[in-house]
């Protein structure tokens, strides 16, 4: 008996790798759905979530970020609170007001050091989904540092979705650029002095 030697089709061969590149090549199939809620249109303290979604941050860290804005100054951190959204931004007085009200929310990041705004989850994600919480910091945190290295750039990738005219957009970009990180070890970084007790938490900045 002849044994004959198996000689995959070229078109086969196309199709096994396109399959393959759909599935691994940019991550797209692995994915896990965040969203993040803004405290009103997008500014310039939103730069860093805009500026790692456009340079692929999120997609490196497995997350498809939808990105949810209001026209109006919301409180966020009720809505996150109650499971609105996956992660927001919000104020100090608003989570600690939040938390009066019994809403279990946390503050888990500080956009500038100059005490607001802040980045927030509410209780249930810390507690069941902790790698996610590290993943979307991760990833937002290199958003950010971006933005205080290269705040000109950062400002034309706002500049796609905000309001008003781009050099008055690098220019309040340079001012808040600077407070990113200012004098803190790191981005994220929130003192508990500033806080009343169990409202944040440093447990899952990078």
């Amino acid at each position: 008996m002849k044994k004959y030697k198996l000689v995959p089709s070229l078109a086969c061969v196309v199709i096994i790798v396109l399959a393959v590149w759909l599935r691994w090549g940019d991550g797209g199939a692995e994915l896990e759905p965040v969203t993040v809620v803004l405290d009103g249109l997008p500014g310039v303290s939103h730069t860093g979530i805009y500026v790692a979604q456009e340079l692929g941050y999120y997609r490196d860290a497995g997350i498809k970020l939808d990105i949810i804005r209001f026209a109006n100054k919301e409180n966020v951190a009720a809505l996150i609170a109650t499971e609105t959204g996956d992660f927001g931004i919000s104020s100090r007085e608003d989570v600690e007001s939040a938390r009066e009200s019994a809403l279990p929310v946390r503050a888990i990041a500080a956009v500038t050091q100059d005490g607001a705004p802040v980045i927030v989850a509410s209780e249930t994600m810390l507690a069941n989904r902790p790698e996610l919480v590290r993943a979307f910091l991760a990833a937002t945190a290199k958003g950010y540092e971006y933005a205080a290295a290269e705040p000109d750039k950062a400002a034309a990738m706002l500049y796609k979705v905000a309001e008003g005219e781009l050099d008055a957009l690098k220019q309040a970009q340079r001012v808040i650029s600077e407070k990113y990180i200012g004098g803190a070890e790191k981005w994220g970084v929130m003192s508990a002095s500033a806080w009343a007790a169990g409202s944040m938490t440093n447990e899952f900045l990078p």
